[in-house]
């Protein structure tokens, strides 16, 4: 909050809104301006950064306009992060970097890069990727998550409020067996309302709307 004062008379004139300031400095160099991704490759995300330990990575198709996440609690130190591309086409692809899952905390964004060679997989469970079950739901003490995925992976699994802000974490860069899978989300700390679960596996992130209720 800045304030802004007669030096004269000590007066108070003018008092900004709250706001917060980022600690450190981080930009994003990679990937660049214009260049054409391929669906399904690896692509290196590459950083400078200045007193900075994790961040957040975040993906839009669109320019900016919404967002995905790619990962959370990255770590700085490497300066470069390995990228799965997901399948989708687009000329707007951005990637940007933030604090804590808030979007309003942003250190850096890319400039607007390609991604071609998408495939027509909207569903997921064509190729095993499926959530099948949430039960309870609407839960009030804890419930139940499963869900299959065709072969032995790394997986991410959080839950975000309706406003698009990470609520807690489930799973994370765990790695679960080929078949059926399940984990238990606890209604410890949620406040009552919707949620949407997010598994992120491979180039899918599964979406399931849950509901709590004290």
């Amino acid at each position: 909050m800045l304030k802004q004062v007669n030096a004269q008379t000590g007066e108070i004139i003018a008092v900004s809104t709250p706001f917060r300031i980022l600690a450190g400095s981080l930009v994003l160099t990679s990937p660049r301006q214009g260049e054409k991704l391929k669906v399904g490759t690896k692509k290196a995300i590459r950083w400078n950064y200045d007193n900075i330990n994790t961040f957040d990575l975040q993906l839009s198709l669109n320019g900016g306009k919404d967002w995905m996440p790619i990962d959370f609690n990255v770590k700085a130190a490497p300066k470069s992060y390995d990228w799965m591309v997901p399948n989708a086409n687009t000329v707007n692809a951005v990637i940007r970097a933030i604090y804590n899952g808030d979007p309003q905390l942003e250190y850096s964004r890319t400039p607007e890069f390609e991604i071609t060679g998408a495939t027509d997989i909207d569903d997921p469970a064509k190729y095993g990727y499926e959530i099948n079950s949430i039960s309870p739901n609407p839960f009030r003490y804890e419930t139940q998550v499963r869900f299959t995925i065709p072969r032995q992976e790394n997986v991410n699994i959080y839950l975000y409020d309706m406003n698009g802000q990470k609520i807690a974490t489930i799973a994370e860069n765990q790695m679960f067996s080929a078949g059926e899978n399940a984990v238990v989300i606890k209604g410890d700390n949620l406040a009552s309302g919707m949620y949407m679960l997010r598994i992120n596996v491979g180039m899918f992130n599964l979406v399931r709307e849950i509901i709590y209720i004290k």
